[in-house]
């Protein structure tokens, strides 16, 4: 009976050992003789063995069992079985038994009444929720703090500041890792109210702004972090310089970097300075937050945040600094400076151990630089990881940054369709789940795009132009001043746009994209693939069209594009292939375009880029029909329309046979 009524007490279920030590440790009895009382328990159908675990059969027993201890002595009894364990805790069993203590232990705090040991359990759920955040057990690291919030008095800001400090900051920083956004505003707005000097606010006011950013309340976040540098005397100029200016400061940085080898710069001394390594968290906030509103301000941020790290050391934010400055040379096509201050990034991640920003490290630079020099789709596997790790360390944002960035370089890869149909429903319950509406709404494009192409539907074109739920994405966008979001909606509308060969929206969708891009800092070019389509767009206007416009926008990409393909041929070989192919169709040069069409299907092919192989073929065939091949010309269809459908791209197919048959 003691066994069973020790049992009630712990929990519906509990290891053996843990219950079988508690025993032997209360009635100084044998273990042997404890694995007999709890198999008899066992044989007259009290309690049920699953795995290691013994647990009641029903709830109702274990009430029963609990009944059984008169009421005045449930809590001494709870105190008893949390202070036996703590103080015979076996070394290979600290991390099972001293969660098992401190929760007994506070089912038991209503009776005590002195003040130390109350202070004592405090400190102790203190400990627990550092246990439990360090092994990325968020709930239950909130459950201890609150539980530890719980017992204070009501003067404990005046006398007992320092655990206050520390329970309610972890408390907010737990609550954040768990999406609940409200009661971090709540537990920040206490800690920034009742804090003595703005350093002990600095953790607060960091998940405050995270939550912030979480919301989508991206214009409040950023205020915040601008009041925060101010209070750590760290000045952003304003008004901002010119952008010639601002590009000019971007690249002397890009400069001086370069010139420090990799042994140099990993050798520079660690910051040490309080206030700019609180500073550098706060700057390290803000280039996610501009990269999405107040674009002008990106540059800077990253700008300043590097000038910091060379002036006073580097720390674990000076790893993110690097790798959104190695993006951000990406737009400027410096890649040979991108791919070195990349690979610092990565350095001084690995230098530092600053697990808890690989995440955005990694969608920096396999997300940027590494995804134009390298294959695309050999860069999925380092964003999964990304993702893991930051849902790991609880950085549940960027874990769903990368886990965006993963899907949409799937799509640009040429990965099957339903396969990333499966993935955005994964990661969108996900995000749903955890509150992420800043990154759920930066998946809607590409999700939008993927329905298009599986879905059969009458009107194609109807589709594209006037699908209800793109209009509701594009006037969110518009509502919420996101020229990215909106940047995003014209690539992927116009890249259905043109598989279906619907070239006057895509060539509308594009001029759009690029009026956008005059007031924006940094353009979406995804490793070369916003260029081929326009590229491609153009010069399907062109066939159609006589006017010198497109003629000189097309030169204008071919350029850009030959550049890519120096840097990244397994990307950009059989883009640059087909662009001269249908350069040179179009030019009458029928020899020289039917072999580069036939190179650009070999190239697409031997890089995997099934897609763009697909679309290879359906231009081969356009070719052989204008020549009046039509032999040819129905095979480049039937090759064309296998490929779509590999890869999965069911409506696509749908549409080429009726376009055909018409």
């Amino acid at each position: 009976q003691y066994c069973m009524k020790l049992l009630a007490c712990i929990g519906s279920k509990c290891d053996a050992s843990t219950l079988k030590f508690v025993v032997a440790q209360g009635k100084d009895v044998e273990g042997n003789v404890d694995g007999k009382m709890l198999e008899f328990a066992v044989d007259e159908g009290l309690l049920k063995k699953d795995g290691s675990n013994y647990a009641f059969v029903h709830d109702q027993i274990q009430q029963a069992a609990y009944s059984l201890i008169p009421e005045q002595e449930r809590g001494c009894l709870h105190r008893h079985i949390g202070y036996l364990i703590l103080k015979h805790i076996p070394e290979n069993q600290v991390d099972d038994l001293f969660f098992t203590a401190v929760s007994q232990l506070n089912r038991g705090i209503q009776h005590s009444e002195k003040e130390d040991e109350r202070l004592d359990l405090q400190k102790l759920n203190l400990k627990a929720g550092e246990k439990a955040m360090s092994m990325a057990a968020f709930t239950i690291a909130a459950s201890y703090l609150k539980s530890g919030i719980d017992m204070f008095l009501d003067s404990h800001w005046e006398q007992h500041y320092d655990l206050s400090i520390q329970l309610y900051t972890l408390y907010a920083e737990a609550q954040y890792s768990i999406c609940n956004f409200k009661e971090v505003g709540h537990v920040a707005g206490i800690i920034i109210q009742s804090a003595k000097s703005f350093q002990d606010k600095q953790r607060a006011y960091v998940t405050l702004v995270k939550a912030l950013g979480a919301e989508n309340k991206l214009e409040h976040a950023i205020e915040l972090c601008f009041s925060a540098l101010l209070q750590l005397d760290v000045h952003l100029p304003s008004p901002l310089p010119e952008k010639s200016v601002i590009i000019n400061d971007l690249m002397n940085m890009q400069t001086t970097l370069q010139k420090m080898s990799y042994a140099e710069f990993l050798s520079l001394k660690v910051m040490s300075d309080p206030n700019k390594i609180a500073a550098m968290k706060f700057l390290h906030l803000l280039i996610l937050y501009t990269y999405f509103s107040k674009q002008d301000y990106l540059p800077i941020v990253i700008i300043q945040s590097m000038q910091l790290t060379l002036q006073h050391g580097v720390c674990k934010e000076s790893c993110v600094a690097l790798a959104s400055c190695s993006y951000f040379l990406c737009e400027f096509q410096e890649f040979e400076g991108s791919e070195h201050i990349g690979s610092l990034s990565i350095g001084i991640l690995e230098k530092l151990k600053a697990l808890e920003y690989l995440s955005q490290v990694y969608i920096c630079t396999f997300g940027g630089i590494f995804g134009w020099i390298r294959k695309l789709g050999l860069n999925l596997e380092h964003l999964l990881v990304g993702y893991q790790m930051g849902m790991q360390t609880g950085d549940i944002q960027h874990a769903m940054f990368n886990a965006s960035s993963y899907i949409k370089n799937s799509f640009f890869s040429g990965l099957n369709l339903r396969e990333v149909e499966r993935n955005i429903e994964k990661f969108g319950k996900e995000m749903t789940e955890y509150n992420q509406k800043a990154v759920y709404k930066s998946m809607l494009p590409v999700k939008q795009a993927v329905s298009d192409l599986i879905f059969s539907a009458q009107d194609t074109l109807l589709m594209a132009k006037n699908s209800l739920v793109q209009n509701a994405l594009f006037q969110q966008v518009v509502e919420e001043n996101s020229p990215v979001g909106a940047s995003d909606i014209y690539i992927f509308c116009g890249i259905v746009a043109y598989i279906y060969n619907h070239y006057e929206l895509a060539a509308d969708l594009v001029r759009k994209r690029h009026e956008l891009e005059k007031i924006m800092s940094r353009r979406s070019l995804w490793s070369g693939v916003t260029a081929f389509y326009d590229g491609l767009i153009f010069l399907a206007m062109a066939h159609n069209s006589s006017e010198f416009e497109w003629a000189s926008k097309v030169s204008n990409v071919l350029s850009k594009v030959e550049c890519f393909e120096q840097i990244g041929k397994s990307n950009n070989e059989h883009k640059l292939l087909l662009l001269e192919a249908e350069i040179k169709s179009r030019m009458g040069e029928k020899d020289n375009a039917l072999k580069k069409y036939q190179l650009a299907i070999a190239a697409a092919e031997k890089n995997g880029f099934i897609h763009e192989q697909a679309i290879a073929n359906e231009r081969a065939a356009e070719f052989f029909l204008r020549n009046g091949d039509s032999s040819r010309a129905a095979h480049h269809y039937g090759e064309a329309q296998s490929l779509f459908l590999k890869w999965g791209a069911q409506r696509k197919v749908d549409d080429l046979l009726m376009s055909i048959a018409l």
